[in-house]
Protein backbone atom coordinates (compact mmCIF):
# COMPACT_ATOMS: atom_id res chain seq x y z
CA UNK A 1 0.00 0.00 0.00
CA UNK A 2 1.27 3.61 -0.96
CA UNK A 3 1.79 6.15 1.72
CA UNK A 4 -0.09 9.15 0.80
CA UNK A 5 1.71 11.83 -1.40
CA UNK A 6 2.74 14.98 0.12
CA UNK A 7 0.44 16.96 -1.59
CA UNK A 8 -2.40 15.44 -0.20
CA UNK A 9 -1.02 16.06 3.36
CA UNK A 10 -0.53 19.97 2.14
CA UNK A 11 -3.79 20.02 0.84
CA UNK A 12 -5.31 18.64 4.34
CA UNK A 13 -3.49 20.55 6.28
CA UNK A 14 -4.18 23.66 4.69
CA UNK A 15 -8.24 22.81 4.77
CA UNK A 16 -7.79 22.12 8.49
CA UNK A 17 -9.04 18.60 8.22
CA UNK A 18 -6.07 17.43 10.23
CA UNK A 19 -4.79 20.60 11.82
CA UNK A 20 -5.40 20.41 15.67
CA UNK A 21 -3.86 23.39 17.71
CA UNK A 22 -2.11 22.76 21.09
CA UNK A 23 -4.53 25.53 22.03
CA UNK A 24 -7.61 22.72 20.64
CA UNK A 25 -5.45 19.73 22.46
CA UNK A 26 -5.71 21.82 25.84
CA UNK A 27 -9.55 22.86 26.09
CA UNK A 28 -10.48 19.05 25.10
CA UNK A 29 -8.24 17.87 28.12
CA UNK A 30 -9.90 20.34 30.12
CA UNK A 31 -13.19 19.31 28.99
CA UNK A 32 -12.45 15.47 30.15
CA UNK A 33 -11.60 16.70 33.06
CA UNK A 34 -14.21 18.62 34.00
CA UNK A 35 -16.32 15.63 32.90
CA UNK A 36 -14.48 13.56 34.87
CA UNK A 37 -15.16 15.52 38.17
CA UNK A 38 -18.27 16.22 37.35
CA UNK A 39 -19.79 12.62 37.25
CA UNK A 40 -17.58 12.07 40.86
CA UNK A 41 -19.30 14.82 42.09
CA UNK A 42 -22.88 13.12 41.00
CA UNK A 43 -21.42 9.95 42.38
CA UNK A 44 -20.40 11.87 46.12
CA UNK A 45 -24.64 13.43 45.31
CA UNK A 46 -26.13 9.89 45.31
CA UNK A 47 -24.19 8.87 48.15
CA UNK A 48 -25.34 11.21 50.29
CA UNK A 49 -28.67 11.11 49.54
CA UNK A 50 -28.40 7.58 50.22
CA UNK A 51 -26.85 8.20 52.98
CA UNK A 52 -29.28 10.46 54.57
CA UNK A 53 -32.06 8.51 53.52
CA UNK A 54 -30.58 5.69 55.36
CA UNK A 55 -30.53 8.39 58.41
CA UNK A 56 -33.84 9.30 58.26
CA UNK A 57 -34.55 5.25 58.60
CA UNK A 58 -32.44 5.08 61.98
CA UNK A 59 -34.45 8.12 62.97
CA UNK A 60 -37.10 6.43 62.52
CA UNK A 61 -36.61 3.70 64.41
CA UNK A 62 -35.45 5.71 67.22
CA UNK A 63 -38.34 7.79 67.47
CA UNK A 64 -40.75 4.43 67.40
CA UNK A 65 -38.36 2.14 69.86
CA UNK A 66 -38.10 5.51 72.13
CA UNK A 67 -42.09 5.95 71.80
CA UNK A 68 -43.09 2.53 72.63
CA UNK A 69 -40.71 1.52 75.55
CA UNK A 70 -42.00 4.86 77.15
CA UNK A 71 -46.05 4.50 76.74
CA UNK A 72 -44.67 0.91 78.39
CA UNK A 73 -42.79 2.45 81.22
CA UNK A 74 -44.86 5.38 81.45
CA UNK A 75 -47.27 3.61 83.62
CA UNK A 76 -45.27 2.76 86.52
CA UNK A 77 -43.09 6.46 86.25
CA UNK A 78 -43.24 6.56 90.36
CA UNK A 79 -40.04 5.68 91.42
CA UNK A 80 -37.19 8.21 90.54
CA UNK A 81 -35.13 5.44 88.52
CA UNK A 82 -38.14 4.93 86.64
CA UNK A 83 -38.63 8.39 85.97
CA UNK A 84 -35.41 9.42 85.05
CA UNK A 85 -35.61 6.03 82.27
CA UNK A 86 -38.87 7.76 81.15
CA UNK A 87 -37.22 11.51 80.61
CA UNK A 88 -34.18 9.23 78.79
CA UNK A 89 -36.76 8.25 76.57
CA UNK A 90 -38.02 11.61 75.91
CA UNK A 91 -34.78 12.98 74.89
CA UNK A 92 -34.05 10.42 72.85
CA UNK A 93 -37.67 10.40 71.29
CA UNK A 94 -36.59 14.32 70.83
CA UNK A 95 -33.05 13.52 69.35
CA UNK A 96 -34.86 11.38 66.86
CA UNK A 97 -37.71 13.52 65.98
CA UNK A 98 -35.04 16.51 65.21
CA UNK A 99 -33.20 14.08 63.04
CA UNK A 100 -36.30 13.61 61.14
CA UNK A 101 -37.12 17.47 60.69
CA UNK A 102 -37.33 17.89 57.18
CA UNK A 103 -34.49 20.41 55.91
CA UNK A 104 -35.90 23.75 53.83
CA UNK A 105 -33.86 25.13 50.79
CA UNK A 106 -31.20 23.39 49.51
CA UNK A 107 -30.98 22.59 45.68
CA UNK A 108 -29.08 23.69 42.80
CA UNK A 109 -30.37 26.86 41.22
CA UNK A 110 -31.39 25.73 37.64
CA UNK A 111 -33.00 28.49 36.72
CA UNK A 112 -30.03 30.94 37.20
CA UNK A 113 -27.53 28.23 35.71
CA UNK A 114 -30.33 28.07 32.43
CA UNK A 115 -29.84 32.33 32.28
CA UNK A 116 -25.68 32.00 32.55
CA UNK A 117 -25.30 29.11 30.40
CA UNK A 118 -27.34 30.99 27.49
CA UNK A 119 -25.02 33.98 27.75
CA UNK A 120 -21.79 32.23 28.49
CA UNK A 121 -19.34 29.47 27.00
CA UNK A 122 -20.05 25.96 27.66
CA UNK A 123 -17.11 25.15 29.69
CA UNK A 124 -18.19 28.61 31.88
CA UNK A 125 -21.34 27.06 32.45
CA UNK A 126 -20.32 23.64 33.38
CA UNK A 127 -17.79 24.89 35.73
CA UNK A 128 -20.24 26.95 37.40
CA UNK A 129 -22.80 24.45 37.75
CA UNK A 130 -19.66 22.27 39.13
CA UNK A 131 -19.31 24.79 41.83
CA UNK A 132 -23.08 24.97 42.89
CA UNK A 133 -23.19 21.02 43.15
CA UNK A 134 -20.10 20.79 45.21
CA UNK A 135 -21.64 23.80 47.62
CA UNK A 136 -24.88 21.64 47.43
CA UNK A 137 -22.70 18.57 48.31
CA UNK A 138 -21.04 20.45 51.12
CA UNK A 139 -24.50 21.74 52.45
CA UNK A 140 -25.75 18.49 52.37
CA UNK A 141 -22.23 16.63 54.54
CA UNK A 142 -22.74 19.70 57.32
CA UNK A 143 -26.61 18.55 57.70
CA UNK A 144 -25.88 14.77 57.92
CA UNK A 145 -22.95 15.79 60.40
CA UNK A 146 -25.24 17.58 62.60
CA UNK A 147 -28.20 14.83 62.11
CA UNK A 148 -25.29 12.19 62.68
CA UNK A 149 -24.56 13.72 66.32
CA UNK A 150 -28.59 14.13 67.03
CA UNK A 151 -28.88 10.47 66.44
CA UNK A 152 -25.75 9.33 68.63
CA UNK A 153 -26.98 11.64 71.65
CA UNK A 154 -31.16 9.65 71.09
CA UNK A 155 -29.30 6.38 70.81
CA UNK A 156 -27.26 7.24 74.15
CA UNK A 157 -30.11 8.73 75.80
CA UNK A 158 -32.30 5.41 75.08
CA UNK A 159 -29.57 3.07 76.17
CA UNK A 160 -29.26 4.84 78.99
CA UNK A 161 -33.24 4.37 80.09
CA UNK A 162 -32.71 0.89 79.04
CA UNK A 163 -29.77 0.56 81.93
CA UNK A 164 -31.90 2.60 84.09
CA UNK A 165 -34.73 0.24 83.50
CA UNK A 166 -32.66 -2.80 83.71
CA UNK A 167 -31.72 -0.87 87.34
CA UNK A 168 -34.90 -0.89 88.54
CA UNK A 169 -36.48 -4.29 87.83
CA UNK A 170 -33.39 -6.10 89.46
CA UNK A 171 -33.98 -3.19 92.51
Amino acid sequence: MKSPSLALLLLLLHTGAVRETRNQREVSKRAYLMELIDRERDRQLASLSARASDMNARAALLVAAAGISGALQWTEAGASLQSAAVSALVLATLCGLAALAPVVGGGLPINLLEEVAWHDTAANATRRLGRWKQDYLDEGETILTHKRWLLLAGFVAFALSLALTAVYIAA
